[in-house]
């Protein structure tokens, strides 16, 4: 799957609105070459997404300014989700050395400018834990 938005308005209940000047997402398989290496588990989804220009609701008073220049992050599912409720499908992937593999994640708001790279995983709880280093 494959979205790109352009010049776009978000809204969400009574929230000011947002503006994203530009969303560029892939969803799909891993391309053949692109998967990272894992002890145990094959690729199963790639997620590129990139955002460019958005603009927070007039309203919110962020410390690094209403802007964030770029978002950009490239992902990869480890291991197969397999069926249940979320909370079943979770905790088998968790049990079974699910991961997402982030290979790139960049971030430009304001003066600030992160990149990086790491993993996800879930904790005994399903809560997200992650080992990343960052520049």
């Amino acid at each position: 799957m494959q979205y790109r938005i352009h010049d776009a308005g978000v809204t969400q209940g009574k929230a000011s609105p947002m503006h994203v000047a530009q969303l560029h997402a892939i969803l799909g398989p891993v391309p053949p070459g692109a998967a990272p290496t894992g002890p145990n588990l094959a690729p199963t989804a790639r997620l590129d997404a990139t955002i460019a220009g958005l603009e927070l609701p007039a309203d919110a008073r962020p410390v690094l300014g209403r802007t964030v220049g770029r978002a950009a992050l490239t992902a990869t599912l480890m291991g197969t989700m397999p069926g249940g409720t979320p909370v079943e499908a979770l905790t088998a992937w968790r049990d079974e050395g699910g991961t997402v593999e982030i290979e790139h994640f960049a971030l430009g708001w304001g003066p600030l400018s992160v990149t990086g790279n790491g993993t996800l995983a879930l904790d005994d709880g399903l809560q997200p834990q992650a080992a990343l280093s960052a520049h």
